[in-house]
């Protein structure tokens, strides 16, 4: 009789467990961005921050407004469309970039096109990245390479209009960018949800390189 208790006390542990298990992890995915079709990928911890990135060949902001509307011809206050939100996405520090108003990623194709688009699943096309590393020449400017095009960098002209990713050399301003504080600032002041930090934050962009030379 003893031994019967004990065995259905086991197993309705194991089920109880079983069960806060799940409600956990489902409770993580609904605090997740739904739009966002990279974090059901990922088993590791994520971080975000709403940020302006500003170019040096243009001296104006990174704009993702469509597929083919990517540019770096933002001016004024940080608003909405200047804004963008970055997330860290794994532990080697790769990030993806996203228009805050148009929900488009930031993405390169293989043949180096630099264009925008609304969903993207890793790992199910080659032709197209939409993960980026921001490598750092020096603790103030950084580039974007594309994860898997290691050779490209996401480049503009003076103008602001974008060049193929294969022609931006690197150590250029053509394909440099700095983070500006204010506009992280100005998301945190102006409660954007975008701008609030995940409760696994664990945020591999050092602060630092938001100072303005």
């Amino acid at each position: 009789m003893l031994l019967r208790s004990s065995l259905v006390g086991i197993l309705l542990h194991i089920v109880l467990w079983s069960i806060c298990i799940q409600s956990s992890r489902q409770t993580n995915l609904s605090h997740g961005d739904s739009t966002m079709l990279v974090d059901s990928y990922q088993t590791g911890t994520s971080s975000s921050e709403v940020t302006c990135l500003q170019n040096r060949a243009s001296s104006k902001f990174l704009r993702i407004r469509g597929r083919k509307e990517v540019d770096a011809m933002g001016e004024g206050e940080p608003s909405p469309e200047n804004r963008l939100i970055l997330r860290t996405i794994n532990e080697q520090g790769a990030v993806t970039i996203k228009g805050e108003q148009s929900r488009y990623y930031l993405c390169v194709t293989r043949k180096g096109e630099v264009v925008g688009r609304r969903h993207w699943v890793p790992n199910r096309s080659n032709n197209i990245i939409c993960q980026f590393r921001m490598n750092q020449p020096n603790h103030l400017v950084f580039d974007l390479e594309p994860v898997q095009f290691t050779a490209m960098k996401v480049g503009f002209k003076r103008d602001g209009t974008k060049r193929n990713a294969r022609n931006v050399a690197p150590y250029k301003r053509t394909g440099q960018f700095k983070k500006l504080l204010s506009c992280t600032t100005y998301a945190a002041n102006t409660g954007s949800l975008s701008g609030t930090r995940s409760e696994h934050d664990d945020t591999s962009l050092d602060l630092k390189n938001n100072r303005r030379s």
